[in-house]
């Protein structure tokens, strides 16, 4: 139950769920989701449970993003933001070598890590935090340069590390890169 991704996964659904159900739930109902979230953040936000360097560790600095977003009026909600974004920026100046190449060296992976980063790097846009938006678009273009290349002649991925047969470029990520919507 308290496995680092599940809990990330599993607070970001019941901020999800705490919305929509507003206008439904009574009030000790709707408290007693807030009470866990406010239980799952604390937890997430500490060094000691954060699988730092990790893919885990990013969705558990995502979900302290969506708290923060969602959840505004919490008095920790401007520190969870705190945590969560040191930790991302952290985390992707170590995961992605200076030539763009996602560590763990399986295209598949990297094409989910850039598509995550390319969605924060549109986040921090929104919020106007611009220093925050050009390091994550800078990180985000050198990912592209890499991907770009290790596309196969006939369009597939090569089956390195957690890379399967089934697994293809997507035009999702790197919308706005016309070499890599050739490749």
């Amino acid at each position: 139950a308290w496995h680092d991704d599940a809990t990330a996964r599993r607070v970001v659904t019941w901020v999800r769920y705490l919305d929509l159900a507003k206008g439904v739930l009574p009030d000790r109902d709707l408290t007693f989701v807030l009470e866990n979230i406010i239980e799952h953040a604390d937890l997430l936000a500490t060094d000691e449970f954060h699988t730092t360097n990790t893919n885990h560790g990013m969705f558990q600095d995502e979900s302290l993003l969506v708290i923060s977003e969602y959840l505004p009026m919490l008095d920790k909600s401007s520190k969870y933001a705190d945590i969560s974004k040191k930790r991302l920026k952290d985390y992707f100046e170590f995961v992605v070598t200076d030539d763009g190449v996602h560590k763990e060296h399986s295209p598949s992976y990297h094409q989910i890590i850039a598509s995550n980063l390319g969605q924060y790097t549109e986040y921090f846009r929104k919020k106007n935090d611009l220093g925050t938006y050009k390091e994550f678009l800078s990180i985000y273009n050198r990912m592209a340069v890499y991907f770009i290349h290790v596309i196969k002649p006939d369009g597939t991925l090569p089956l390195v590390g957690d890379t399967f047969p089934n697994h293809k470029p997507t035009g999702l990520v790197w919308t706005d890169n016309k070499y890599y919507q050739y490749a």
